[in-house]
């Protein structure tokens, strides 16, 4: 009978301790799943507060009743063109509106190297890519599919986000060199404004 005690106390023991690593396990999985649903909740009460509040209240100059403090430019160049900018932007935050006259300023350089086309974050047709890509519903760049990209920095490659306007996570110079090297990959001799432009430091958009 004593020799049978030892391996009950173990498997007890064994039981108790998977039962605790189970439980902590449930917890871990529930509190991932109150994070996704906070993290919805936030985006639905962001998406509404540019939808319904005017400038006066919503703090971040915002359109009144959700209506655009700036409109969006028109889409630029051939759809085929070998390098494909998308530009997502909330037209009715106006803090975002000095972003528009440098990223304007791409399709002029490049011309029809590239189809440059804009997209207003709050439009529900749009939202939804917004949250895919983890844009929200402020700002981004997409550049040919991808928002992040291998950059030329100080003698080495980095890992940039183009998530928010520019001069938050990169610069101007940045969106110039990720172009340049596209049309590189695709045989294009980038414009010889465009290879200036990726050499010069730019002080980038507003922050939010």
């Amino acid at each position: 009978m004593k020799k049978l005690q030892v391996p009950l106390i173990v498997l007890m023991l064994f039981a108790v301790v998977y039962g605790m690593n189970s439980v902590a396990d449930m917890r871990q999985k529930q509190a991932k799943e109150l994070a996704k649903q906070a993290e919805q909740a936030k985006r639905t009460a962001e998406l509404a507060a540019a939808a319904k509040l005017p400038a006066s209240e919503g703090g971040h100059g915002h359109g009144a009743e959700g209506k655009a403090a700036f409109p969006l430019p028109k889409s630029t160049g051939a759809p085929t063109a070998p390098v494909k900018v998308e530009i997502f932007i909330n037209n009715t935050n106006s803090c975002h509106q000095g972003s528009v006259a440098p990223m304007e300023k791409v399709g002029k350089v490049y011309g029809g190297l590239t189809r440059v086309e804009w997209y207003g974050t709050t439009d529900p047709g749009v939202s939804a890519r917004a949250d895919k890509l983890k844009i929200g519903c402020e700002a981004g760049l997409v550049i040919n599919g991808k928002i992040e990209r291998q950059v030329d920095r100080n003698g080495g490659k980095v890992l940039l986000s183009f998530r928010g306007p520019a001069g938050d996570k990169y610069k101007m110079e940045d969106v110039y060199k990720v172009i340049n090297s596209e049309l590189k990959a695709k045989g294009k001799k980038p414009p010889a404004a465009a290879v200036a432009a990726e050499k010069v430091v730019t002080p980038g958009g507003p922050k939010h």
